[in-house]
């Protein structure tokens, strides 16, 4: 193990000089200074830091208005190992944060103005990750290639996790984004994700998508409602929490989703708060999704002026009851929504409902023992 400078008087002038030699087991302390490169780790076991009293910012170039294709991340890491702490990122041409590794840390990284994804862990081509922590993080401003030209939606998603076990997402900041905010999708596994803020998405702030036994829990989601984030179709703002197992194309093989939990967060402003898709049994897309050991327990959901709905369950169209799930102990404050609001609809099958406190009374299938209006 060796331990070098990188930066202006340093033992490598360039991050790319550093990235060439590296071995594993190398810690490279990076000086402060603007750089106008990426960090694209392929080197196992190393760890990459500012140095101790430095403040090192790259620069990805990305001038907010043109389209672009193919651009990488600021921070890449596609060896397992590695260690990225105390970095800054802007103007990123691509994603802000990518992972293609297991056994990955990333601690106190923040990046702002990304043209795709702020981070991305992505897995599903190949072995899954695991091993993965991401820690006092912040990603800001978001997936704008939308905002260059609105119909472009292959600009990637807020917090995207696809083929990741084993992994935590703690005590970080997301939010100013075109797409949805925690996207816990296609076989990821046993993934925390606690103590974080989400804020101001223009789809689902939470997206459960054939993944299984994935927590959020102790989070903050609030919606300033930026109307760069309503939907130009509905004109509504996004739900807070979706569950919704999609019809194929990419998800095509996955297992179907179970026992995920939404326990014990704070919901503020969103325009829905709970909704779990589905629909009518089409070709092409669609969502075929049932609760399945489902937790949404011990949270507060407060409306704001734009909430067009509260809780809502679909029934699946392919024969699936939802099973053996719970809604209980939470809050759903609906004073502040729109006047012709819905607060809940649905809910068939092996639901429990108990233990809520409702500003006015839901239907009936969602009214419980221990119930408060």
């Amino acid at each position: 193990m060796a331990v070098h400078t990188v930066g202006e008087g340093g033992d490598f002038a360039t991050i790319g000089a550093a990235m060439s030699a590296a071995k594993p087991g190398d810690v490279f302390n990076i000086l402060s200074g603007v750089y106008d490169e990426t960090l694209r780790v392929d080197v196992a076991d190393t760890t990459w830091q500012a140095a101790p009293g430095h403040a090192p910012v790259f620069d990805g170039g990305w001038n907010s208005q043109t389209l672009e294709k193919d651009g990488g991340a600021l921070f890449a890491v596609k060896a397992p190992g590695v260690t990225i702490r105390n970095l800054r990122g802007r103007n990123s041409k691509g994603p802000g944060i990518a992972v293609s590794a297991s056994h990955v840390i990333i601690q106190d990284v923040h990046v702002f103005n990304c043209y795709k994804h702020g981070f991305l862990a992505n897995g599903p081509d190949a072995e899954k990750l695991s091993g993965l922590l991401i820690e006092n993080c912040s990603a800001v401003k978001l997936c704008q290639g939308m905002a260059v030209d609105r119909s472009n939606e292959a600009v990637g998603g807020t917090c995207t996790i696809v083929g990741v076990e084993d992994s935590i997402i703690r005590d970080c900041v997301f939010g100013d984004s075109y797409k949805e905010g925690f996207n816990i999708d296609r076989g990821s596994t046993r993934v925390l994700i606690t103590g974080t803020i989400m804020f101001d998405t223009n789809h689902g702030a939470a997206y459960f998508n054939c993944s299984q036994d994935n927590e959020v829990e102790g989070c903050v989601f609030y919606h300033t409602l930026d109307e760069r984030y309503r939907n130009r179709k509905n004109g509504n703002f996004p739900a807070a929490v979706v569950i919704g197992d999609e019809r194929g194309g990419l998800a095509e093989g996955f297992p179907r989703q179970k026992d995920n939990r939404f326990n014990n967060n704070l919901v503020v402003g969103f325009g829905r708060f709970v909704e779990v898709r589905n629909n009518a049994r089409t070709s092409g897309g669609g969502y075929n999704t049932a609760l399945d050991g489902h937790e949404i327990i011990g949270n507060t959901f407060v409306a704001g002026r734009e909430t067009s709905e509260g809780i809502t369950i679909d029934d699946n169209a392919y024969g699936r009851e939802h099973v053996g799930s719970i809604v209980r102990d939470n809050v759903f404050e609906f004073t502040a929504a729109r006047a012709n609001a819905v607060l809940s609809r649905g809910g068939a099958g092996d639901i429990e409902f108990s233990h809520n406190a409702w500003s006015r009374e839901p239907i009936v299938r969602m009214r419980g023992p221990g119930d408060v209006y």
